[in-house]
C-alpha cells in the first residue's frame, strides 16, 4: 500500500465535506486561498486536490470560473469514502498500555488523543491493556485479534515478555515515550532533554544559580525513565552550576509529599528556582496548607513539566511556567509512522518531537525582582 501524501489527506477531508452536501450541486467552491486556510495546506497542494476531485467526477473546473460542484457529487463522495474504508479495513492499531497504569488520567487522555488522530487517517485504534500476569497467554491470543500494528505506551521492563513474544512473531510495534536499550524497536519520543536545556537556559538568564529538580524516586522501571533527571544533571554540569546548587535533585516519596517537601523549602540554602518533574507533584505543592506562606515568584521561581489544573491553590502563585508536549505534532508523528508500518515499512525512522516551554510570571530573577 502506498503511503498517503498530503494531497490525499486533504482530499479525504474534502470528500467528507462534500458527502455532507456542504456545497450544493451547481455551486462553486470557495477561492483556492480560502480553501488553503481551511484545510491548512499550501496552494500547490490545494490545486492538486482540486485536480484529483475533478478526475473523480466531483467537480467541473473551467478557467477563470473556478470549480463547480457536479450534481451527483455528494453521492460520489459517499461512495469514494466507503471504498477507502473498505481498502483500509486492515488498518487496525492496538494501543498497548500496561495494566499497572490504567486508569491513570495521563495515559487515558494520551490514548484518546491518539485514537482521534488515527481516525483522521482512516485508522481504527483502540486501547488494549497488557496484563502483568500471563503475558505468554496474552501474546498468543493477541495475534488472533485482527490488529495490523501496535503502539506501546508506558512500556516497563516487567512487561518485557509480552512485547518480546510479539517481536519474535515479527508483529509491527512502535514504542511511545520510551527508548529501552533491550528492545530494538522504532520509537517516537518527546525531546525531554531539549526541554530541560531550554528551562535551565531561561532560568540562568534571569540570574538563578541555585536550582533544583523535584521528582519521584525511581525504584523500578527502565533506565529511559531517568531522561529528565540525567538531562538536568548534564545541563547543570555543562553550565558550571552543579557545584553551586545546594540541592540539584530532590526526591519526594509517593505517600509523603508535604513532609518531604518541607525539608526542601526550609533548607538554609533553599533553591531560588524549582522545576517539578511532573504536574501532579506541582499541584500537590500548590494546594498544600503547609506552603501557603510562600509567594511565587518572590520566594522562588517555579516551573513544571505538564499542564496543571489551576484550582484549589493555597500558595500565592500566578499561572505556572510549564514544559508541555506539542500534542498535535506528537500524534502526527506517531500516526505517520503507523501508516508507514501498514504500508510495509519494517522499521520507520525514529521520531523526536520538541516540547514547548510556556513562560509565565511564575519565573523572575531571584527575589522576584
Amino acid at each position: 500500500m502506498k503511503k498517503p501524501d498530503r494531497a490525499d489527506t486533504v482530499l479525504r477531508s474534502l470528500l467528507r465535506e462534500m458527502a455532507c452536501n456542504r456545497w450544493p450541486a451547481g455551486s462553486r467552491l470557495p477561492p483556492v486561498r480560502q480553501l488553503e486556510a481551511e484545510f491548512l495546506t499550501s496552494r500547490l497542494t490545494m490545486l492538486e486536490v482540486i485536480h484529483r476531485a475533478e478526475g473523480a467526477g466531483l467537480l467541473t473546473v473551467r478557467p477563470r470560473q473556478g470549480a463547480t460542484v457536479r450534481p451527483d457529487a455528494p453521492q460520489r463522495a459517499v461512495a469514494l469514502l466507503a471504498a477507502r474504508r473498505a481498502a483500509n479495513r486492515g488498518r487496525r492499531l492496538a494501543i498497548l498500555i500496561p495494566d499497572y497504569y490504567m486508569p491513570v488520567t495521563y495515559y487515558r487522555e494520551f490514548a484518546q488523543g491518539l485514537i482521534d488522530a488515527a481516525v483522521q487517517q482512516d485508522i481504527a485504534a483502540e486501547v488494549v491493556e497488557i496484563p502483568v500476569f500471563n503475558q505468554v497467554g496474552f501474546a498468543a491470543e493477541f495475534a488472533s485479534r485482527g490488529f495490523s500494528a501496535a503502539a506501546v505506551l508506558g512500556y516497563a521492563q516487567s512487561y518485557l515478555v509480552a512485547v518480546h513474544i510479539l517481536m519474535q512473531q515479527r508483529f509491527p510495534i512502535l514504542l511511545l515515550n520510551r527508548r529501552p536499550r533491550s528492545l530494538d524497536l522504532p520509537w517516537v519520543n518527546q525531546d525531554e532533554a531539549g526541554a530541560v536545556y531550554a528551562a535551565v537556559a531561561r532560568l540562568t538568564a534571569l540570574g538563578h544559580r541555585n536550582l533544583c529538580l523535584v521528582r519521584r524516586p525511581l525504584d523500578v522501571g527502565p533506565v529511559q525513565l531517568l531522561t529528565r533527571e540525567m538531562a538536568w544533571v548534564r545541563t547543570l554540569r555543562r553550565a558550571g552550576l552543579l557545584g553551586e546548587c545546594a540541592l540539584p535533585l530532590f526526591y519526594v516519596p509517593f505517600a509523603d509529599v508535604n513532609l518531604t517537601l518541607g525539608g526542601l523549602f526550609s533548607h538554609p540554602q533553599r533553591p531560588t528556582a524549582v522545576v517539578f518533574e511532573n504536574g501532579d507533584l506541582c499541584e500537590r505543592f500548590l494546594r498544600s496548607p503547609k506552603f501557603s506562606h510562600l509567594s511565587i515568584p518572590r520566594d522562588l521561581s517555579l516551573v513544571t513539566f505538564d499542564r496543571i489544573h489551576e484550582d484549589g491553590w493555597l500558595v500565592d502563585c500566578p499561572p505556572v511556567t510549564t514544559i508541555e508536549p506539542d500534542r498535535h505534532a506528537l500524534m502526527s508523528a506517531i500516526v505517520q509512522r503507523v501508516g508507514e508500518m501498514f504500508a510495509g515499512t519494517v522499521r520507520p525512522e525514529n521520531g523526536l518531537v520538541p516540547m514547548t516551554l510556556r513562560v509565565t510570571d511564575s519565573i523572575a530573577p531571584p527575589g522576584g525582582r
